[in-house]
C-alpha cells in the first residue's frame, strides 16, 4: 500500500490511516482528536451518500447496538443529579455514532481489516519491546523513565497502567495474524505481552490475558504445550516485579475473610462497589445519571476510611473499576439490560455467520469480549479515554461478519 500514490488515495484508504491512528497515537495524545477527524469523515461518508445508518446489515446493527446504549443513557438524563453534564455524555455518545459510520467503512472489507492487524501488531511489538527496554535501563526509547514506584509504562506515561491494558485487549488481533504465518512467533509475542504484564503490575491485564490463552488455546488445541511454556515463562516472570509479587501474595495471606480482607485483596474494589450498589438501590431504574459517577461519590460513601473521598489516601474514584457495575449505577437497571442485550446479540451474531466469517472475525470478536469481560475491572465503558477502542473492534468485527462485497480503492498489499 503505497500512501505517497496520491491517485489512489480513496475515501477507504482514509479511513484506514485515521483507524490506525486512533491506536497508534493513543498512548501520546488523547483519543479525542483522532475521534473528533473520523467523526467529520463519517459526516462526510453520510453526507455523500456513501453510507447511511440503515445501508447493509452490518451498519444496521451497529444502529441497533447503538440504540440499546443510547436510549437508557437518555432516560437517564432527566432524572440525573447532575443533568447538564449527563446530556454532555450523551451528546457525545451518539456523536460517536459517526465515528461508527466511519470505521464501518474503513474496515469493510477482508483486505483492510488485514492490513490493520498487520500494522497493530507491529505497533504493539514497539509497545512491548519499548517497556523491556525501560525496565531494563530506566528509561524508554523516548526517555520516558520508570514509573516512580518502579513499574513500567512504556510510551504510555499519561497513565502507568495503560499499556498492559491496551495490550490485553488487542492481544487477540496479533494473535490472529502469526497464526497465518508462525506459530512460534505467535507464542514469543505471547510471552513478550505477559511479561510487559507482569513488570506493569496490574493483575487484571493478567485475568484477561489468561482468557485470550483458553480461547487460543481452543483453536489450536495441538499446541497446548506451547501455551503451558508461555504461562511458566510469565509465573516466573513474576519474581521481577515487586509490586505484582506483593498483589498477588494478598491472596495466600492467612486470616478470616471479612469485608475489609476482601477489600485489600482487590486493591480497594469492594469499596468502590459497595458505594456504586448504593447508587443503583436509590435510583434503581435510570441510575444517578450517564458520566456523574465521580461527581455523587462522596454523596453515597459511608465509610469513615473511604480512600477515594475528596482527601483520601486513593484520591477521587473516576468510575467504578467494573465496566457493568459503572453501567448500572450510573444508568440503572434499563442501562444494564441494554448493554447485556448488545452482548447477547453479537454472540448470537457471531455464531450464525458462516465459518469463514467467523474466521475473520474472530480477533475483533474476541478482543470485544476482553474489554467487555465481567472481570475486567480497570475502566468504565462511556469513557473517552476507553470507547473508541471497543468501538473499533465491535465495528470490524460486524464488517468481518457480513458477506464480502466488492470494494473500489483496496489496497493491493499487506
Amino acid at each position: 500500500m503505497n500512501w505517497l500514490d496520491t491517485k489512489n488515495i480513496t475515501a477507504v484508504r482514509v479511513g484506514m490511516f485515521l483507524t490506525l491512528m486512533l491506536i497508534v497515537l493513543s498512548p501520546h495524545i488523547s483519543m479525542r482528536p483522532l475521534s473528533v477527524l473520523l467523526g467529520l469523515f463519517g459526516v462526510w461518508l453520510v453526507w455523500t451518500g456513501r453510507i447511511s445508518p440503515f445501508s447493509g446489515t452490518a451498519v444496521r446493527r451497529l444502529t441497533l447496538i447503538f440504540a440499546l446504549m443510547l436510549v437508557p443513557i437518555l432516560l437517564s438524563v432527566p432524572t440525573s443529579l447532575d443533568w447538564r453534564f449527563s446530556a454532555l455524555v450523551t451528546t457525545a455518545v451518539a456523536l460517536y455514532f459517526l465515528v461508527g459510520l466511519a470505521l464501518m467503512h474503513a474496515l469493510r472489507g477482508d483486505v483492510q481489516r488485514l492490513w490493520l492487524a498487520k500494522w497493530l501488531t507491529i505497533f504493539m511489538l514497539v509497545w512491548a519491546v519499548d517497556g523491556l527496554i525501560q525496565y531494563i535501563f530506566g528509561r524508554d526509547l523516548l526517555g520516558i523513565p520508570l514509573y516512580v514506584d518502579g513499574r513500567i509504562t512504556g510510551f504510555f506515561s499519561r497513565g502507568n497502567m495503560s499499556l498492559s491494558n491496551m495490550l490485553a485487549i488487542l492481544l487477540p488481533i496479533p494473535l490472529w495474524y502469526f497464526m497465518r504465518k508462525n506459530l512460534l512467533a505467535m507464542f514469543a509475542f505471547f510471552t513478550l505481552a505477559g511479561v510487559v504484564a507482569v513488570l506493569v503490575g496490574v493483575r487484571n491485564s493478567l485475568v484477561m490475558m489468561s482468557v485470550t490463552a483458553v480461547g487460543t488455546t481452543l483453536r489450536l488445541p495441538r499446541y497446548r504445550l506451547g501455551f503451558v511454556a508461555v504461562a511458566l515463562v510469565v509465573v516466573a516472570s513474576v519474581s521481577l516485579s515487586p509490586i505484582m509479587k506483593e498483589r498477588l501474595q494478598r491472596f495466600t495471606e492467612p486470616g478470616t475473610m471479612t469485608f475489609e480482607q476482601y477489600d485489600k485483596i482487590t486493591s480497594r474494589r469492594l469499596t468502590i462497589w459497595e458505594t456504586a450498589g448504593k447508587m443503583l438501590v436509590d435510583r434503581p431504574l435510570t441510575g444517578v445519571g450517564a458520566g456523574v459517577f465521580a461527581r455523587v461519590y462522596e454523596r453515597y460513601s459511608t465509610r469513615a476510611n473511604d480512600p477515594y473521598r475528596p482527601g483520601g489516601s486513593f484520591g477521587r474514584s473516576l468510575h467504578a473499576h467494573n465496566v457493568y457495575v459503572s453501567i448500572a449505577a450510573e444508568t440503572g437497571v434499563l442501562g444494564l439490560l441494554g448493554i447485556i442485550a448488545a452482548f447477547v446479540l453479537c454472540v448470537k451474531w457471531y455464531y450464525t455467520a458462516p465459518p469463514l466469517r467467523r474466521e475473520q472475525a474472530w480477533p475483533y470478536a474476541f478482543g470485544l469480549l476482553i474489554a467487555m469481560f465481567p472481570f475486567s475491572i480497570e475502566y468504565t465503558l462511556y469513557a473517552q479515554w476507553f470507547f473508541p477502542v471497543p468501538l473499533l473492534l465491535l465495528t470490524a468485527m460486524l464488517s468481518a461478519l457480513e458477506e464480502p462485497s466488492a470494494v473500489s480503492g483496496e489496497p493491493k498489499k499487506v
